[in-house]
């Protein structure tokens, strides 16, 4: 463990921080003054200094508190669902032939993850959706699908409940670069911008998937409709102990919007973003 990780956790523990809290302090590796921020989420505690030249951030492991227990007993807060096993169905056939699910992919700006093996997608000819293919760790461990057919609800339907987010990472550009979205044909319009794009499938970023995420990106830019603002700076504040994080506030859904309109307002509009 480190000296700085031994400080870290001995100031949270001086803190008294409980689940969900997060207090600004003097950052023990840089001296910046109330520039690094210690957040405790249920079981884990995390830290990063918002000081460009300071490079300390980082999380542990730690054991809940009785106290953290008992408010979970009787709160009545039920822990994150422990995920299924998940297998492709025998009856999920190749898009190729399919004019109406081609054609659904191309008009959502799916079509450059799709061609260029970015993204699994397949058909569900059962009840006609597009189907998006999780991967975490080499492995298939859920999926989601988009109906086809504007009289099947619920328009998107997720086939599992593994916290992995639907993720795309682009053939060239900046891949370390993560816009978080909330569906997978948004995240597949990212990728062709140049960064990565990273589906939650939601509006609520689960404490499982920000830990998934941890230290694979070096900025995390939260792109939600601008009515979702409360919770896109709510993700923006649980990112922001993994790296530099940011919100932007769309107009438009980015599934919408060809590459170049995306790598516009990523990199040209609001750069340094909405923050906490």
């Amino acid at each position: 463990m480190s000296t700085y990780t031994e400080q870290l956790k001995a100031i949270a523990n001086r803190l008294d921080l409980r689940s969900g809290q997060s207090r600004r302090i003097t950052c023990p590796a840089c001296g910046g003054h109330m520039t690094c921020s210690i957040t405790r989420e249920s079981g884990a505690l995390l830290w990063n200094c918002f000081r460009a030249s300071c490079r300390l951030r980082g999380g542990m492991d730690v054991a809940r508190s009785a106290e953290e227990i008992a408010d979970t007993l009787r709160n009545g807060v039920r822990a994150e669902p422990t995920a299924r096993p998940f297998s492709i169905p025998p009856h999920w056939t190749s898009l190729k032939g399919d004019a109406e699910a081609l054609r659904y992919i191309r008009n959502n700006h799916c079509s450059y993850a799709y061609e260029n093996k970015l993204a699994d997608l397949l058909l569900d000819p059962r009840t006609r959706r597009v189907v998006f293919l999780t991967r975490h760790e080499g492995r298939i461990v859920d999926a989601v699908g988009r109906a086809l057919d504007r009289k099947v609800q619920p328009k998107w339907w997720r086939y599992g409940n593994h916290p992995a987010p639907f993720s795309v990472k682009p053939l060239e550009g900046e891949p370390d670069v993560a816009v978080i979205v909330e569906d997978a044909a948004s995240a597949c319009a990212v990728a062709a911008a140049g960064v990565s794009g990273l589906a939650i499938l939601g509006t609520t970023l689960r404490t499982s998937t920000a830990r998934i995420m941890r230290d694979k990106y070096r900025e995390y830019i939260v792109a939600l409709d601008k009515d979702a603002s409360v919770k896109a700076l709510d993700m923006q504040r649980q990112l922001s102990v993994y790296g530099k994080s940011r919100v932007l506030l769309l107009e438009q859904d980015l599934k919408y919007m060809n590459r170049d309109a995306v790598r516009d307002l990523i990199y040209n509009n609001n750069k340094e973003g909405l923050t906490l």
